[in-house]
Parts: structure tokens; sequence; C-alpha cells
């Protein structure tokens, strides 16, 4: 489930970037279930993060974890608060603070021009406590918190916040992927994903799509697992490095929406906003890479 992580990367991002632009200029509705890319990034963030605790030093991970995420962080933030700002929004430096700590996404998720990153930095913070509670409670815990995420779903819905949901509903694939590398386990057996993808069935009719995403992705991470294994193609390498930068690709693509939404989205036909927005995400994907490695060797 684990052994093509570079790869699942890779097809996660491209999940999400096609989510965004169905989003954007093509009205499908349900069929558009790009956002299981973030469940797959979930799953992997998890299982990455406990064999990080496993092999580091408290320091070496946290330090480890500032030098991945808050450069591509600060540098997405302060570049959509500036677009903003320019474009005429009403941005002052106090959200521009609030949101480069991360404290709007607590008190006015709305301020931040995602939420994905957000989260993942509340989970890498929390996740050496987590880790100690999963060494305790085994799977127990992790069922412990499906159950109550089954049951909470609608909150974040409720208080109007959806962001909340989708980190609520994401929680649980999470801690899912620490607890497979606390023990070991590359996979899970299918008469446990079966039922699962059975169970996202339903929560799909319902209309629950991030719980619906987030029970099927294991059944759909190991029959993906199962193609790669058969596929043997020179261009293997490229979705490789892909999946090397999908922090890039994907700050890159809220980026380029900041943009579109500021300066011309709503002057012209959504076919072509897709072909910009294609456009601009590669372009400051490859802008962002040089950008962040540039930070990292003077850090």
């Amino acid at each position: 489930m684990f052994r093509h992580r570079e790869l699942l990367m890779c097809i996660a991002i491209i999940c999400v970037v096609f989510y965004h632009l169905a989003l954007r200029g093509i009205p499908i509705g349900r069929l558009n279930i790009g956002y299981i890319g973030v469940d797959i990034f979930m799953l992997l963030s998890g299982y990455g993060i406990g064999k990080s605790l496993q092999h580091n030093s408290l320091s070496k991970f946290y330090k480890n974890r500032v030098r991945k995420i808050m450069p591509i962080w600060t540098l997405m933030i302060s570049l959509s608060w500036s677009i903003y700002a320019i474009g005429g929004g009403k941005m002052c430096i106090t959200h521009l603070v609030a949101n480069l700590s991360t404290i709007s996404f607590y008190f006015n998720p709305d301020l931040l021009p995602e939420w994905y990153l957000a989260t993942l930095i509340m989970f890498y913070a929390l996740s050496p406590i987590l880790y100690m509670i999963l060494k305790k409670a085994g799977w127990f815990g992790v069922l412990g918190v499906c159950v109550a995420v089954v049951y909470i779903s609608g909150v974040g819905q409720c208080i109007g916040a959806w962001q909340y949901a989708n980190a609520i509903c994401r929680f649980p694939l999470y801690l899912l992927g620490m607890q497979c590398a606390i023990i070991g386990k590359e996979n899970l057996p299918y008469y446990i994903t079966i039922p699962c993808f059975v169970i996202g069935s339903c929560f799909f009719f319902t209309g629950n799509h991030y719980l619906f995403s987030s029970y099927c992705v294991l059944l759909m991470v190991q029959i993906l697992n199962l193609l790669i294994d058969k596929i043997d193609l020179p261009c293997l390498s490229c979705f490789k490095t892909i999946g090397r930068h999908t922090l890039e690709i994907y700050a890159a693509n809220v980026l380029s929406a900041v943009l579109l939404a500021s300066c011309f989205y709503t002057c012209i036909h959504p076919i072509i906003v897709i072909f910009i927005d294609l456009f601009l995400t590669a372009v400051l994907s490859f802008v962002l890479s040089k950008a962040n490695k540039l930070i990292l060797s003077i850090w």
C-alpha cells in the first residue's frame, strides 16, 4: 500500500488539480471526485510521519517538518496576500500575520486561500503526541477515532466551516497511516479495505463526499499499487519527479486560483480559464520549486 509513495503522490496531486479545474469550468457535480487525492496525501503523510518519528529525535523531527513545509507555506501565503492587496481586496498586515501563523485557520478559515496545508501543519505539530497515544491504544485508538468522526462529521458543515469538515474527515486516514508505520505494516488485508469501500460508497450516495473518499481510498490505493507493479514505462521517472514536488504544485495551483479570481476569472470562457489555470500552475510550480531550493540552501 505504501511501496510506491512518489507515484501515488503524483496521482494524488493530479487528482487535486483536476478537481479544482472541474470546479472552475466543468460542471460535472458528484462525478468530480478528484478530492480523493487529499485522502491519498493524508494516508501517505501519516505513514511517512510515523516512520520519521521512529528514526529521528523530537528536535530533528520538528526541524525536518519546518524545512519541508514552512518555506512553501510562507511563499504561498505572502504571494496570495499580495495578489489580493494589489487587486483591491480588503487585506491588512494583521491578516497576513494571522495567515502566516495559521491562527486564522482556527478563528476565520475563510481568510486563508486554502485549508489543506494549514491542516497538515496542525497534524505535524500534534504528531509526536498522536504517535505516543497510538503506541498505547493501537488499532482500538484508530477505530475509536473513525467512529467519532462519522458521528461528528456534520459539525463543520453545520457551523458553515467546510474547512473543518474536510480536516475532521481526513484525520482517521492520517492516524491509520501512522499506525501502519508504528507496527511496520505495509498493506492492509482485503477483508478490511473492501468493507470500508462498501461503507464509503454509501456515504457517497448520501451526499457526504468527505467520508466517501476517506473510506474508499484504502482499496483504491491497493489497486493503484497493483497496477503500478505491472507497469514498466520510461515516463515513470517523470511522474516520480512530480510526486517529489507535490507541495510546490499544490501551492502553485492555489496561487493560480487566487490570480484568476483577482484578475480576469469572470471575463473569459470557463474552458479558457482551465488552460490558463494549467499554464499558471506549471509556471508557478517551477518558480516555487526554485525559490524553495534557494531558501533551503541558505537556511
